[in-house]
């Protein structure tokens, strides 16, 4: 659901920046910039839409040969599932607290498009 930009995950926020940016910004396309709006929730809808059949298959069709009963003990199925459990509660945290994590990607694309800085901080350091 957050690649599909379902809220209050992760990727509605990403989705909203750029809705919200082809709407107000300025654009330099033949067709205008809603156009990207109009891709990037179509994109949404389509990604929804794939996502939702690869779960239907992988996780409710009947499996082909009947599973064993499992023989994991609750310490290894702890460390199976605490890395699920904490990115799906990552994923929660960055949709409801997206500011802070927009000011990180703010920052490193203002020095991915004005390296000046980073180039003098690594020459003084060499």
């Amino acid at each position: 659901m957050s690649l599909g930009g379902i809220p209050p995950l992760s990727g509605f926020f990403a989705k909203f920046a750029i809705v919200k940016a082809s709407l107000l910004g300025d654009s330099q396309f033949p067709l205008g910039a809603p156009i990207l709006a109009v891709v990037a929730l179509a994109v949404g809808l389509l990604t929804l839409y794939s996502m939702t059949k690869i779960w239907n298959e992988a996780f409710w069709k009947e499996p082909a040969t009947p599973l064993a009963p499992s023989s994991l003990s609750r310490r290894d199925a702890w460390l199976l599932y605490s890395p699920v459990v904490f990115l799906a509660a990552l994923t929660v945290c960055i949709g409801l607290a997206p500011s802070f994590f927009f000011d990180i990607a703010m920052r490193a694309a203002d020095q991915l498009l004005n390296p000046t800085a980073y180039i003098q901080a690594v020459m003084r350091r060499t």
